[in-house]
């Protein structure tokens, strides 16, 4: 696995049947994971059709700030020329408050554009969905 920043663990970035999966750690923010974003999309491996996988388990949404959220989705959408469309991601967390509001995140992530994003509490269930 390629880490994709300074900070031990944080986030990071390995590519798995040419999908890749991200796995965020405890010790992220969201400069960190707008980072490792970045240098997933500068990637020669990365193409845009690409299905992926963001592994949330280790990261607790529920310290991030509201403010900090809503800049999350406003780079996303800044991302989305260079992400393309046509894709599958799936968000992945096992703490149930967490999940909960990975759904919540969602309805506004879809309102930056025509994106297939699910979340799940389990990557097997995940790369199921991925596969389909």
């Amino acid at each position: 696995m390629t880490k994709q920043n300074n900070t031990a663990e944080a986030v990071e970035v390995a590519f798995r049947d040419d999908a890749p999966v991200l796995r965020i750690g405890e010790g992220a923010d969201v400069d960190i994971i707008l980072g490792a974003y970045q240098a997933l999309l500068d990637d020669q491996k990365f193409t845009t059709d690409m299905k992926s996988i963001w592994n949330l388990s280790a990261f607790n949404l529920r310290r991030v700030a509201v403010s900090e959220n809503r800049r999350l989705v406003g780079s996303i959408r800044e991302f989305m020329p260079r992400r393309g469309s046509g894709f599958k991601a799936a968000l992945v967390t096992r703490r149930p408050a967490d999940y909960q509001l990975l759904r919540t995140y969602l309805v506004v992530l879809r309102l930056v554009g025509n994106l297939q994003l699910r979340a799940f509490t389990d990557v097997a269930n995940a790369e199921a969905w991925l596969a389909g």
